[in-house]
This record gives C-alpha cells, sequence and structure tokens, in this order.
C-alpha cells in the first residue's frame, strides 16, 4: 500500500502544489481522498479477485468518466465546482477508501482463519 500511495501522490504533485499556493481547501481534500481512494481500490479489488486485472478493468472506467467531465464519481477532486456535490466529494471518497481497507483487513483475516 506504501508504494501505491508514494506513487499516486507524486503522479499527482504538480495540482497538490497549486493548490496549496491557492488555499483551495477543498481541492486539497480532493486530492488527499484520491491518493487514498486509488490504491485502496487497487489493494481491495487485487486481494478479493487475486489477480490484478479486475482493478484494471475497474478503474479504467472510473478513470474515464473523470477525464471527460463526467460527474458520476470524482475521486480525484477534478470537477469542483461550488455545488453541494462538490463540497462532499471528499469526505464520501475518503470514506469509501476506508471501507475498502477494511474489506482488505477482512478478507485476510477470514482467510487465515479457514485455513486453519
Amino acid at each position: 500500500m506504501g508504494a501505491g500511495l508514494t506513487i499516486t501522490a507524486l503522479a499527482g504533485i504538480g495540482p497538490l502544489i497549486r493548490m496549496i499556493i491557492e488555499s483551495e481547501t477543498t481541492g486539497i481534500a480532493s486530492w488527499v481522498g484520491g491518493v487514498l481512494f486509488i490504491p485502496s481500490l487497487a489493494l481491495a479489488l487485487g486481494t478479493l479477485s487475486r489477480t490484478h486485472r479486475l482493478f484494471q478493468a475497474v478503474y479504467l472506467p472510473l478513470w474515464y468518466t473523470v477525464a471527460n467531465g463526467l460527474p458520476i464519481f470524482d475521486y480525484m477532486g477534478a470537477l469542483r465546482d461550488s455545488s453541494e456535490l462538490a463540497a462532499a466529494q471528499p469526505p464520501v471518497t475518503m470514506t469509501v477508501a476506508a471501507v475498502l481497507l477494511a474489506i482488505v483487513f477482512a478478507t485476510g483475516t477470514l482467510r487465515r482463519y479457514s485455513r486453519d
């Protein structure tokens, strides 16, 4: 998970610096949510399916919606505006990331106990 967080953070460091300079707190919160969400999604889907292919199949459409301006689930905060939806997005993204990590830990625990 640490490597995924590092790579994700480094890939988005440019926008983070801009948001820090402009004091965009919603943007910074969205950035943190995205940095937590992407590796959490990869880890959860990889743990559940035991392959990287499921993450590749799920992440590409998610990325495509954001890249094309569709605010279905703006996990990167790229489509921020002044609406309530934009303000609610960072906590939702962080909550989803936390739930995904909980799924990973629960799956690992259940698999260990099922072997015994």
